[in-house]
C-alpha cells in the first residue's frame, strides 16, 4: 500500500479550486511497478465532484495501461457517479478500464468517519473486489 502525496501541501478552498478547474497537483514520486500486477486498487477522495487532484495526477502519470483499476472513494456524503466517470476517462487514456467502485462516507457533510467504519468499508469493498474476480 502507498500513499499519494501532493508535493505542496494545500489548503481546502485551494484544493477545492483546482478540482473544479482540473488542475494537475504535483505528487511525490512513486516510482511504482506495476508490471506483474493485472489489477490495481486505488482509494481517494471527491474534491469539487471530481477524483482529488493528487489521484487525478497519479491516474495520468502512472503505468497503467492494459490495467484494471478498482476504486474505493471517499466522500463527504454525495454520489460517486461522476466522479467514476471522470476516473474512467483518464483511465481509457491508458486502455485501462475501471472495475469495482464503492464510496464511503468518510467526512465534510457529516462527522469524519471512526477508524472503525474505515475499516469495515474496506473489508466490505475488498470482499467486493474478490467477488468479481479481479
Amino acid at each position: 500500500m502507498r500513499r499519494i502525496e501532493e508535493k505542496k501541501q494545500r489548503g481546502f478552498l485551494r484544493m477545492g479550486w483546482g478540482s473544479v478547474t482540473n488542475a494537475r497537483f504535483e505528487i511525490k514520486p512513486m516510482d511504482l511497478d506495476f508490471s506483474g500486477y493485472d489489477t490495481i486498487v486505488l482509494c481517494m477522495p471527491v474534491w469539487a465532484d471530481k477524483p482529488a487532484c493528487p489521484a487525478r495526477t497519479f491516474l495520468r502519470d502512472a503505468r497503467l495501461d492494459g490495467k484494471k483499476v478498482h476504486l474505493l472513494i471517499s466522500t463527504g456524503g454525495g454520489e460517486i457517479d461522476k466522479p467514476v466517470a471522470v476516473a474512467a476517462a483518464d483511465l481509457a487514456k491508458k486502455n485501462a478500464t475501471v472495475g469495482v467502485t464503492a464510496r464511503v462516507i468518510a467526512g465534510f457533510g457529516r462527522k469524519y468517519a471512526s477508524d472503525g467504519e474505515l475499516e469495515q468499508a474496506g473489508r466490505e469493498f475488498a470482499a467486493k473486489v474478490k467477488g468479481a474476480g479481479s
